[in-house]
């Protein structure tokens, strides 16, 4: 796995880095090795999946989920291309693939609604970008066959949520069934699988920009509806200030 001491190595051996460099760690995320490096050049991010997340307990996943992001940027940046980073290069060898950092100003949008900074019309934006992807994807049977394998989406979505919380909810286990029928059996459309305030970047315009791909897959839109959805909702009820109720509502 590439670290602070071997990643600029790398990046000169693939053509991508020449001279003096700067490393920075990049946190926030489980499933991958994250590093961000800046010279006279450029500045790109490093991203490499990891065989094993770094939870408390074990949950190991197919590095494999790389490549479908790779996959995935290409194919949303030519849709969306100013909500989604442009990709430098990609390593189906070493599981890696780089990007262009995005501007220093931007913020992550779950930091954002957790310090009370609510903007609605961020919403707006990203419901137009949602759907531009899930059209995309109800017209383009091309791509549609090219992300029905949906394995990843099982390991890293499907067992640790629904069918880890079923096995400790009995009376739930019944119903979460058919939530789990329900996204995996019904297969119209591109999913990113991860669309989620922790995974969006706001410009210093307040435009989105989406990032983490590796769970897109052929499904069911429902799926990304109800993830971000979700994750609104629970900013909503732990927030007691009623103008932020308001906005986030």
């Amino acid at each position: 796995m590439l670290d602070e001491g071997s990643v600029i190595p790398y990046l000169t051996k693939r053509g991508l880095l020449s001279g003096n460099a700067t490393v920075e760690v990049l946190t926030g995320g489980v499933s991958c090795v994250v590093l961000a490096v800046a010279s006279n050049q450029r500045e790109i991010v490093v991203k490499q999946a990891l065989p094993e997340l770094k939870t408390k307990a074990k949950w190991v996943a197919d590095q494999r989920r790389a490549i479908v992001e790779a996959e995935a940027m290409r194919v949303y940046q030519s849709i969306t291309p100013d909500s989604v980073p442009d990709l430098v290069d990609f390593d189906p060898e070493e599981f890696t693939l780089t990007m262009e950092r995005l501007p220093r100003e931007c913020t992550v949008w779950k930091s954002d609604l957790l310090d009370g900074v609510i903007k609605p019309s961020i919403g707006g934006d990203l419901g137009r970008v949602l759907a531009t992807w899930h059209n995309f994807g109800a017209t383009s049977k091309e791509s549609r066959d090219a992300y029905m394998e949906d394995s990843l989406f099982d390991q890293l979505r499907v067992t640790p949520f629904y069918r880890a919380v079923a096995k400790v909810n009995p009376p739930l286990y019944a119903r979460i069934q058919e939530l789990i029928s329900e996204i995996t059996t019904i297969k119209i459309t591109l999913v990113h699988g991860d669309f989620s305030p922790k995974n969006i970047m706001i410009s210093g315009s307040d435009k989105p920009i989406v990032l983490d791909f590796e769970v897109m897959h052929t499904g069911n839109p429902v799926f990304d509806l109800g993830f971000v959805s979700a994750h609104l909702l629970c900013k909503y009820l732990r927030t007691e200030d009623s103008t932020q109720r308001a906005l986030l509502r």
